[in-house]
């Protein structure tokens, strides 16, 4: 089973306000020709952006022009080196190019790309972080009214920092399993999950999906079955994640005296969920088959095959 290999959010991709932020800092603190180096920012500023936007533009194409968003994107990064965002998206083109490559090398070769440079986004935005929460130290603490002036009052709307940053741990994540990092990519996806809540069932489900498939040892398929359990517990409406625990607990079974094949506790149960949640999904062909060889009735609705009832 494949993943989806690349989580492309709109809020991320926009960095424009960060950069003018950063910018503006620089050019307050500028002395002399405060008006001339304003005005080169303002023009950097702008060439940037309109880079993203024309990048980002390619990459959202039908079909998706990689190779020139790439190309776009890293003039964008040697003009704002210091921004993480800006990263962010070229790893995020590159692993969109890996995936429409033919040539297991050159894929291989987007990954690492992708890899290094989600790397480089993290580092960057945790660098940025700690260099804010050295300035508001630095600065006076609330005065006597309990103004305090270092704090800036949320954005509505705002992306949220542990968002963003969740969102980086993710797509590393699936450049990490690309280039058989297994254990580091499990590492990111469980720290997106503690990042954003909201979307842990993503986080995990595509953690189970790496163990689901490289598992060799009971302790690593027991691994897979956790993380789906974590799916489902984080979204209970999660089809995909309760066919997958059935798959990975029917594994599991063994067999009586007379040779019938006696499935673990729940195996019977997920499948069900899934034909209940997805009754023409993907994978209710193999749902009915596994619950056939079973010998459970298939209930979805299309009704029920023959079959012995389930013993409790």
């Amino acid at each position: 089973m494949k993943r989806n290999s690349v989580r492309q959010y709109s809020a991320i991709l926009c960095v424009f306000l960060s950069i003018r932020a950063i910018t503006q800092t620089v050019s307050k603190v500028t002395g002399g020709n405060r008006d001339v180096q304003g005005n080169i920012e303002t023009h950097k500023i702008k060439v940037v952006d309109d880079k993203l936007k024309a990048a980002g533009e390619m990459m959202r194409a039908q079909p998706p022009n990689y190779d020139q968003a790439i190309a776009i994107l890293t003039e964008a990064t040697q003009m704002a080196p210091d921004q993480d965002a800006v990263w962010y998206r070229l790893g995020v083109a590159y692993l969109g190019a890996a995936n429409t490559q033919g040539d297991a090398a050159e894929s291989m070769k987007r990954c690492t790309e992708a890899y290094n440079d989600l790397e480089r986004a993290i580092a960057l935005f945790k660098q940025r972080k700690d260099q804010e929460l050295q300035e508001n130290i630095s600065k006076p603490a609330c005065n006597i009214q309990g103004v305090c002036t270092h704090v800036e009052p949320a954005k509505t709307g705002a992306t949220s920092d542990n968002y963003k940053l969740a969102v980086y741990h993710s797509n590393l994540g699936d450049a990490a399993a690309k280039l058989g990092k297994n254990d580091e990519a499990l590492k990111d996806f469980e720290k997106a999950a503690q990042l954003d809540p909201a979307d842990a069932a993503t986080y995990y489900f595509d953690e189970g999906v790496i163990l689901r498939n490289t598992a060799k040892t009971v302790d690593e398929r027991r691994a897979a079955l956790n993380a789906f359990n974590k799916t489902i517990a984080a979204d209970p409406n999660k089809a995909a994640a309760y066919y997958l625990k059935g798959e990975v607990l029917f594994g599991f079974a063994g067999t009586d005296s007379e040779g019938k094949i006696i499935p673990p506790p729940g195996t019977v149960e997920a499948l069900r969920t899934y034909l209940k949640l997805q009754p023409n999904g993907p994978y209710s062909p193999q749902a009915k088959d596994f619950l056939v060889v079973l010998n459970s009735n298939v209930e979805s609705s299309y009704g029920t095959k023959k079959g012995t009832s389930e013993k409790p």
